[in-house]
């Protein structure tokens, strides 16, 4: 009892400080998924048999014997509005983990407009320790320029986690005035979120997060007279072909029992011996600074 007293606790705490300011945009994605993730795990998607089990007080007789009318979790089905913080503990408690996409660094990232660099450390500490040991040099410095090496392994690891590592270290280079570098995350930006495209989709939230990071992160993305054009790119479409793709080249190649990780198949057609087969897919729309 003390244990999950504690626990409790914790989640109150970490919530509070993840609070964060409104941003529709934003607000609506992260409310999406956090409704999935408890309609998936209470397997339904009906958002009144979710509000039953999450705050089945609000879905109970008044004093009177009427049924109260509360559609809010309709509302979070679709991100018309964020839960408030005392829900997300109470959901937290039946559906453990269900706040973590929530209160993701992700969010804070994509919805800061100033400068990062002075929060920019804290936000690294938010993420899974794997992506931190890539993220954080010598010392626990945020890791300089764009190296192939820091680039490659967040492609390897590609998660929600490493989109936010590699949004956050665009963003850096952008206010270092580095153009060359800014590119290079913005294209592998792309290729992470072609990886993990499919499970968005499940999530309901494809589009609106691939929408979200066209108007702010690779609109950030200028160089050598060019600059990343992708507001008529079939994303959705796109990913799902890169996963069967993936697929055949793994049956094609596998060895009987594969340890290699899940992403590597999907690399080998975007940066590997099959990228000019597929290159009209998987490549980036550019157009010329006028």
């Amino acid at each position: 009892m003390n244990i999950l007293i504690a626990f409790n606790t914790f989640m109150a705490e970490k919530i509070k400080k993840r609070a964060g300011r409104r941003d529709a945009d934003v607000d609506a994605i992260r409310t999406i998924w956090w409704f999935q993730c408890l309609a998936n795990r209470l397997e339904t998607d009906a958002p009144r048999e979710v509000q039953r089990v999450i705050a089945p007080r609000t879905v109970s007789p008044d004093v009177n014997g009427n049924p109260i009318k509360n559609n809010k979790f309709l509302g979070y089905s679709r991100g018309v509005h964020v839960p408030s913080r005392e829900l997300a503990l109470q959901a937290e408690r039946v559906v453990p983990r269900s706040s973590w996409v929530l209160y993701h660094p992700i969010w804070t990232v994509l919805r800061s407009t100033g400068p990062i660099s002075k929060h920019a450390l804290t936000w690294v500490r938010q993420l899974d320790h794997e992506i931190q040991a890539i993220v954080l040099g010598p010392y626990n410095a945020i890791v300089g320029g764009a190296s192939q090496h820091t680039l490659g392994a967040l492609e390897r690891r590609a998660s929600l986690d490493s989109l936010a590592a590699l949004a956050l270290l665009l963003r850096l280079r952008h206010e270092e005035g580095k153009p060359e570098w800014v590119w290079l995350y913005a294209d592998s930006i792309f290729r992470v979120l072609l990886l993990i495209g499919t499970h968005l989709d499940l999530q309901g939230v494809a589009e609106r997060m691939f929408r979200l990071y066209v108007e702010r992160v690779f609109s950030l993305a200028e160089f050598e007279g060019r600059r990343m054009d992708l507001s008529s790119y079939d994303y959705v479409f796109a990913t799902y072909l890169l996963a069967v793709v993936a697929n055949r080249v793994r049956e094609k190649h596998a060895p009987q029992r594969d340890r290699r990780m899940p992403t590597f198949y999907a690399l080998q057609v975007l940066t590997g011996p099959y990228e000019l087969r597929f290159k009209q897919y998987f490549q980036i729309p550019l157009v010329s600074i006028t």
